[in-house]
C-alpha cells in the first residue's frame, strides 16, 4: 500500500460519514426557542454532577512499535480493560455520581468503563439522537 492510496481512501471515508451526520443530524439554532425543542435524555435531567470521558492521549503501551515486541496491538491487548478503570468508576459511583455503560471502540477492541454485557454501542448516536 502506498501512503497516497491511504490518505485517498481517508480523504473518501470523511467525506461520506460527514454527509452522512449531516443528513442525520437536526439543526438547532442558537436561540432559546430552538433549544426548548431539543429533547435532553432522563439521565442527563436527572443527574446532579456530570462527568465527560474521552480517550487519553497515546501512551508508550499503545505505541505502534513499542508493541511490535508483543505481537502488535493485539498481543498487547490482553493487558488492558476494563480492570483497569473499575476502581475509577468505584470511586465516582461513592460520590454519588449515576453513570451509564460507556463503551467505546478502541484499536478494533470494544472497551467498556466497566464490565457489561452490552458491547459495540453506538453511543454518539445515541446522545446525537436525543
Amino acid at each position: 500500500m502506498t501512503t497516497r492510496w491511504i490518505m485517498r481512501t481517508l480523504v473518501i471515508c470523511l467525506i461520506f460519514s460527514g454527509s452522512t451526520l449531516a443528513q442525520q443530524r437536526k439543526v438547532y439554532k442558537p436561540t432559546w426557542k430552538s433549544l426548548d425543542q431539543h429533547t435532553t435524555s432522563g439521565w442527563f435531567r436527572d443527574a446532579k454532577l456530570g462527568l465527560f470521558i474521552y480517550g487519553p492521549g497515546c501512551t508508550k503501551e499503545e505505541w505502534e512499535r513499542y508493541n511490535a515486541r508483543y505481537g502488535g496491538r493485539r498481543g498487547v491487548a490482553r493487558h488492558l480493560g476494563a480492570k483497569y478503570t473499575k476502581h475509577d468508576a468505584t470511586v465516582l459511583h461513592q460520590l454519588g455520581m449515576d453513570h451509564n455503560t460507556l463503551t467505546y471502540n478502541h484499536h478494533g477492541r470494544d472497551e467498556t468503563l466497566t464490565d457489561s454485557p452490552v458491547s459495540n454501542a453506538r453511543v454518539v448516536g445515541e446522545l446525537l439522537d436525543g
